[in-house]
């Protein structure tokens, strides 16, 4: 086991025990390496579902969030990770600022086995040797602060269009259905907390909506795991092509979230890592059997660059035709969806599911 798995296995154990499922506050539902599922009761008994995505490596990439509740007053306390850079990363860190951001927010004491300061410290111990934007001021970078303050800049620059967009695409069909409505809103917020990302702020991807719409996206996956073959790749083909990154479509449903969206690689052609032939990917969590409403567009995204690096895929760049073609990847996912709904999920994946 890795240091960093060793050192999530710790942190989940000491979540566990201090908040268990009969906890009157706060509650860890569910919980393995790959997230938490908890619960939060406010004083009138009412119930608030959070999960968080963990991806990989950890800690050096920090936990995803998502709100199950389709509620305002949520998603403004998960903005604090989404934002909060000098926050750590550690999940018992991130537990202990999210509870005293809800307890805050509801008007709550902080719940029995949280004692003042104690996962608080451990925080700040974390972050001890951390240089903030204050710290860059006092000493004289203002160029660190300014390169800063022009990303969020843009980052308005974003949200505001997306805004004009989701008017537009409403005004355009005035009489959409309900589950329209919730799909383009859904859509919204997770282009919200795309913009807000520490992967998407750190150019890790970087995304562009085709011809304005909500429901067709093109995610460029510019960084993977340095030590892996692929980065390497990435590397190659940006000295050969100019091009410098893995191109994804994303295409939504209007039953989004409940159906999970259709993803393929465009370009570059990539043998293993789990790519179907036609560019399909063959993950679990992007079929019906695998997916869940709760899941972060922000964490499928980072997920589908960690099974490619897990998968050990690979940038042919001897192949005449580099694209994919989008019937041949739709007919190869609904093969490998019938194949694994008799096999199931056991087997590891070859280049063809």
């Amino acid at each position: 086991m890795a240091a960093g798995d060793d050192t999530l296995a710790s942190e989940l154990e000491t979540l566990k025990e201090k908040f268990p499922k009969d906890h009157e506050r706060f509650q860890i539902l569910d919980g393995s390496v790959d997230g938490l599922r908890c619960r939060f009761i406010d004083n009138d008994g009412r119930s608030y579902f959070i999960r968080v995505h963990i991806v990989e490596p950890y800690p050096e990439m920090p936990p995803a969030w998502v709100a199950e509740n389709d509620d305002s007053g949520i998603m403004n306390v998960l903005d604090v990770f989404a934002n909060g850079s000098n926050l750590s990363n550690h999940l018992v860190n991130q537990v202990d600022v999210l509870l005293r951001e809800l307890c805050r927010m509801f008007e709550v004491p902080l719940p029995v086995g949280l004692e003042a300061h104690e996962l608080h410290a451990s925080r700040e111990g974390n972050n001890k040797n951390k240089v903030t934007e204050t710290d860059k001021v006092s000493n004289g970078d203002t160029d660190a602060v300014s390169s800063s303050t022009a990303g969020y800049k843009t980052r308005d620059q974003k949200l505001e269009n997306l805004e004009k967009i989701r008017l537009s695409q409403k005004s355009k069909d005035p009489s959409a259905s309900s589950s329209s409505v919730l799909s383009t809103n859904r859509l919204m917020r997770e282009i919200q907390e795309i913009y807000r990302s520490y992967a998407y702020n750190n150019q890790i991807y970087t995304l562009e909506l085709v011809d304005d719409s909500l429901y067709e996206w093109i995610v460029h996956l510019k960084t993977v795991d340095p030590d892996s073959l692929l980065h390497q790749d990435l590397i190659q083909l940006k000295q050969r092509e100019g091009v410098d990154s893995i191109r994804l479509n994303i295409r939504f449903k209007e039953s989004y979230p409940f159906e999970p969206p259709f993803v393929r690689i465009v370009y570059p052609h990539i043998v293993n890592g789990f790519v179907l032939k036609g560019g399909a990917l063959c993950m679990e969590l992007l079929t019906d059997r695998g997916w869940s409403p709760a899941y972060s567009m922000e964490a499928v995204i980072v997920q589908i660059a960690a099974s490619l690096v897990k998968g050990n895929a690979r940038i042919m760049f001897n192949v005449a035709n580099k694209k994919y073609n989008l019937e041949r990847a739709q007919s190869s996912f609904r093969e490998l969806v019938r194949l694994h709904e008799k096999r199931g999920w056991y087997t590891p994946p070859t280049e063809d599911g």
